[in-house]
């Protein structure tokens, strides 16, 4: 009776309750590995810690636990990589009473969203505190310091998510624990069978101890109880992630405006309505950052017109990050209730009757900045009174100059009435502020090329800052270039800009036409022909008449057959622009020669785009086998691959694999497929750029021993069943209903000719594959209404898998039943999947049977050689 080894993980202030669980333990436990997050040792963050040991971890989470940075620091990304591997024990913080000097206990709670958002605020409190004390600290580390806020400054944006993801993974407290003799860890540990045999000596000891003893805790814990009165119990609410306060949404007009509410004079004076607030202190002597247009420009935009682009992200690496990720003022969960409140009776028509109540709230509260801002965004969106709105913003602002939302309403209020001099000032503001702000700099590009063609420069500046923050920005990009182009004649930086917008978007309706435009200005007809063609293929509209006759582009096809008058176009006048465009050239390269002109030699055009780009596909069991060739083959393709499977260490080295191979984007989720509880909450866990699942290949599948049906292990039954028709049916169930709702989506089983055919010995697993087989069929009869594909695949003997390895429990000579003949390859079985999913939308595959020359049936194989 023992586990082998399981890892203790927690923060160093419950270093005793980790030392008491331990020594419950020791009695099945043959080792234990302790891993603490210290407080005095920051840079040994627990995550790192954790990434050398493999085994099951039990995460002791505490109070001081979610409190500590050495603990939290890339805590998200440990929950969801290693899931699978952890099991949270709830236990209650401790901290010492300042008054009595005893130790004290903090209960530990994150069901509720009022749990969560304390420990939100907590991380943002201590954010900011951090940035305020550089202000007045000196001859401080600069590169230390800033590295410290980067990672106070990512735990405060991830911590929420944290405890989402948390809570979706199975846990207990302590004392469930202690109540059921850790039951729950024997079976987190695959160790159920050694349970029993622990329970009873567990209860000797009870029944021998004079008195009983319990779990103890060294120093104890003295739980002091609230003094406040007991709140109304608040409902268990699941949300997303939690937030602090709603965020503002694009002002609309509402259907029956009403009369605005008039918000009580507030104690603090009002700045006037003409005036803009000014921050206490420049944010610039805070934090070393770029020049700004408002201040000394000249020289930066000298350079970004005159020079070359070699270095532009050269500068991106020495910025520091400062963005603030929340409102200064903490909100509490009363209080962020109530602007819930308010803003569904808002919704729900009642607006009157919200505004009334959020302004006593904020005539109560005059210090939150999230009242104010939520009553000032009412009173844009649902009270028709822009000017009340603004003077309450500018409130707002001259308290707390670092709430950058505020900015952008204050910003969005000015467009709306047109005035947008003032409007390009709030998102300045809100620029300085907060250079991380979500495409701010796009925002303000945007705004000067609509409505100040003045000021080019100063657009050029925006949106090429833009794609410098964004690189996902194609508009920017493209904007920037058409600058470049058609104002500051600077062609050689249009077309680098140019074709880095079509890299990301190789269909872009503009990009390859105004391509086409410099090329033949600059008398390279060939690439503008090309660049021609490729713009009429990406919007035909462009595609006229004259155009063909400016760039030459006449289809061989017409030339070979229709005469030159049909086209409507007179002979001599081609013969003209002919001569006009070779007169150009001859120009252009002597003026080259004489000047000696260096021309920086051009990007490569993008490569047309992959089949899978932008398609998601989910593959279980691609740790090995058909699994792992699948996931090679869609990753080539381009497609965006989500790889499963049991084990950590093999998926984390084929996602290395097929990121450096491929260039692929690769997610790695580790659970195993008989568990439904794992299931769900790794398909749970994905980020929102993965839900989208396309593709959902039900791979993962096995067989266990060859015996007759009265001499059959039950576990190896047992496993079969669990594997290949829960695991499918758990996956499926988890995958589809997204795909029902999209009404697009394609499903493929992985069966077998056992599924078609049955052999000796072959029992259980074959009725395992003919049940894959009906399923198929069966999901096919009810997603087909949805526009949900359903296929399967066949396949009989294939190699270059783990398949007769596990059937023959790792007996390595057992497995050798491929030495006499040629069975199918794991890659030809990828192919056929491929080739199923390649098929257009409209064509379903039903199944394809595959297997080697040399094999007739299951039974009838021709084992002459593999010659």
């Amino acid at each position: 009776m023992s586990i082998k080894s399981i890892g203790l993980a927690y923060c160093i202030d419950n270093a005793a309750v980790a030392a008491a669980i331990e020594k419950q333990l020791s009695k099945v436990v043959d080792h234990f590995e302790h891993f603490a997050g210290n407080k005095d040792q920051p840079d040994r963050p627990l995550a790192e810690q954790l990434r050398s040991y493999n085994g099951p971890v039990l995460l002791i989470v505490s109070d001081n636990y979610l409190k500590t940075l050495s603990c939290m620091y890339r805590g998200l990304q440990m929950l969801q990589d290693r899931r699978n591997q952890l099991f949270p024990i709830i236990v209650d913080g401790v901290k010492n009473d300042d008054a009595t000097g005893q130790t004290i206990g903090v209960p530990t709670h994150f069901d509720r969203v009022s749990d969560i958002i304390q420990y939100i605020n907590h991380w943002q409190d201590q954010y900011l505190d951090m940035r305020r004390q550089k202000r007045h600290l000196h001859d401080l580390d600069e590169n230390a310091f800033n590295e410290h806020l980067r990672i106070m400054r990512e735990i405060s944006s991830e911590a929420g998510e944290f405890l989402r993801v948390l809570r979706t993974i199975p846990h207990q407290t302590l004392e469930e624990l202690e109540a059921s003799d850790y039951e729950a860890v024997f079976r987190f540990a695959n160790a159920a069978s050694d349970w029993e045999p622990f329970k009873r000596l567990r209860l000797n000891e009870k029944m021998s101890a004079q008195p009983a003893q319990s779990l103890q805790v060294t120093p104890p814990i003295v739980v002091t109880p609230p003094v406040a009165p007991a709140p109304v119990e608040e409902p268990v609410v699941v949300v997303e992630t939690p937030p602090i306060a709603i965020e503002p949404v694009a002002i609309e007009q509402p259907i029956a405006p009403e009369p605005p509410v008039v918000l009580e004079q507030p104690v603090f004076e009002e700045p006037s309505a003409a005036e803009e607030p000014v921050a206490a202190e420049n944010p610039a002597e805070e934090i070393a950052e770029e020049p700004s247009p408002t201040h000394d420009i000249e020289e930066e935009l000298a350079v970004i017109f005159t020079t070359d682009d070699e270095d532009d992200d050269a500068d991106d690496a020495s910025e520091e990050d400062h963005d603030v990720p929340g409102a200064a003022t903490s909100i509490t969960a009363t209080l962020n209730d109530l602007i819930q409140q308010c803003w569904d009776k808002a919704e729900q028509g009642q607006t009157q009757e919200a505004l009334l109540k959020i302004a006593d709230a904020v005539n109560t509260h005059p210090q939150v900045s999230e009242l104010r801002f939520n009553y000032a965004a009412m009173l844009a969106q649902k009270g028709n009174d822009p000017h009340t709105a603004t003077r309450q913003l500018q409130i707002l602002l001259a308290s707390n100059p670092e709430f950058d939302d505020a900015y952008l309403l204050l910003g969005q209020l000015a467009e709306e009435r047109q005035d947008f001099e003032q409007a390009f000032s709030n998102y300045k503001s809100l620029a300085d502020n907060n250079d991380r702000y979500p495409d701010i700099y796009y925002k303000l590009g945007v705004l000067l090329a609509n409505h100040f063609e003045d000021r080019q420069e100063e657009t050029a500046y925006y949106f090429k800052k833009a794609f410098k923050r964004n690189k996902a920005n194609v508009d920017a990009c493209y904007q920037y270039a058409l600058l470049m182009s058609e104002v500051f004649d600077k062609p050689q930086k249009a077309i680098k800009y140019f074709k880095e917008a079509l890299r990301l978007q190789p269909l872009h309706p503009f990009a390859w036409y105004d391509l086409a435009l410099l090329y033949h200005r600059s008398g390279d007809l060939k690439e503008a022909a090309d660049a021609y063609q490729r713009a009429a293929a990406a919007n035909p509209e462009v595609k006229t008449p004259e155009n063909d006759l400016a760039f030459q582009y006449i289809p061989p096809t017409v030339v070979q057959s229709t005469p030159l008058v049909n086209l409507n176009i007179e002979e001599h006048n081609v013969i003209d622009s002919l001569k006009q465009t070779i007169n150009r050239l001859e120009a252009l390269l002597l003026a080259r020669e004489e000047e000696a002109v260096q021309v920086e030699p051009e990007p490569e055009l993008p490569p047309a785009p992959k089949p899978g780009e932008g398609k998601t596909v989910l593959i279980t069991g691609a740790t090995s086998g058909i699994g792992k060739a699948t996931a090679e083959r869609f990753a080539a393709e381009g497609y965006r691959v989500i790889i499963t499977g049991r084990r950590y260490e093999r998926l984390e080295a084929f996602q290395k694999h097929l990121q450096d191979t491929y260039g692929a984007a690769i997610e790695k989720l580790c659970f195993d497929v008989r568990n439904v509880e794992a299931v769900n909450a790794a398909i749970a866990s994905l980020g929102e750029e993965w839900r989208q699942i396309d593709i959902l290949i039900n791979n993962a599948g096995k067989a266990k021993g060859l015996s007759a049906i009265h001499e059959g292990q039950l576990e190896h039954w047992e496993e079969m069943i669990d594997t290949n028709i829960k695991g499918l049916l758990y996956l499926t169930r988890a995958v589809s209903p997204a795909m029902v709702a999209r009404r697009s989506g394609h499903i493929i089983n992985l069966c077998s000719t056992a599924g078609k055919e049955v052999y000796p010995k072959g029992n259980v697993y074959c009725a395992t594959k003919y049940a894959v087989d009906a399923l198929t069929h069966a999901m096919r009869i009810d997603l087909h209404t949805h526009n949900v594909r359903v296929s399967q695949v066949s396949p009989a003997h294939v190699e270059e898998t783990e398949f007769a390895l596990v059937r023959f429990d790792g007996d390595e000579e057992k497995s050798k039943i491929y030495n006499d003949f040629k069975p199918l390859t794991s890659s030809d079985v990828a192919d056929a999947i491929y080739y199923i999913v390649s098929r257009p939308e409209y064509v379903n595959v039903l199944d394809l049977v595959l297997q080697g020359a040399q094999q007739a049936s299951s039974v009838f194989i021709d084992r002459s050689g593999r010659d």
